[in-house]
Order: structure tokens, then C-alpha cells, then sequence
């Protein structure tokens, strides 16, 4: 369901990185009802695709960069295939640490 309404957005001007956070995060909240078509999905692979573009232009603020690494995180068993963009999350953290705010 997360991946559907994805796939009707992800190609939209509007989507932007708090959509991609957003995803991500749902996706980690109902990570027992991904299956083999949602690994396999054009919006998973147009989702993470976004991702590697805001990565890439450091558009990411602090707080999609946290959601994001906890997403892939706990998403690790059902999407191994996202753990390639650990190293790209944790350059992001020096880049975006100074609009963290503790807890």
C-alpha cells in the first residue's frame, strides 16, 4: 500500500525529500507486509532513486537524514539491497549535524 501511493507521486515536482523521509519511515513501520513485488516494485526502485539524488545534491535536512538511516536500519532484512546507501547517509551527517538538536 506504502509503495502504491508512492508510485502515484514519486514522479511529481512536489515530491520532495520530507515525502522521501516519509516513505522510508512508513516503509519501516509495516516492514512485515513487504513482500517480493514491493522489492521488486518500479516505486521502490524510483523511491530509493530520489533518495540517491538528494544524497547526492545534500538536500537532505538532519531530521530526513535520521529518519532515513533508522528506516534503512530497520529495513535491512526485507531490503538488504539498501544498505549500499548507509555510507552515502553517514557522509550526510556531518553535512546536516548542525540542525540537530538534542534530546
Amino acid at each position: 500500500a506504502v509503495l502504491d501511493t508512492v508510485g502515484r507521486f514519486v514522479d511529481s515536482r512536489l515530491f520532495n525529500y520530507v515525502h522521501v523521509s516519509a516513505a522510508f519511515s512508513k516503509l519501516a513501520k509495516v516492514r512485515d507486509t513487504i513482500d517480493q513485488r514491493d522489492r521488486e516494485s518500479a516505486s521502490l526502485a524510483k523511491l530509493v532513486d530520489q533518495l540517491r539524488t538528494l544524497l547526492r545534491r545534500r538536500a537532505l535536512d538532519a531530521q530526513g537524514v535520521a529518519n532515513v538511516f533508522w528506516a534503512i536500519a530497520t529495513l535491512q532484512r526485507e531490503l538488504p539491497d539498501l544498505l549500499p546507501l548507509i555510507p552515502d547517509l553517514v557522509a550526510m551527517i556531518e553535512h546536516a549535524a548542525a540542525g540537530l538538536v538534542p534530546q
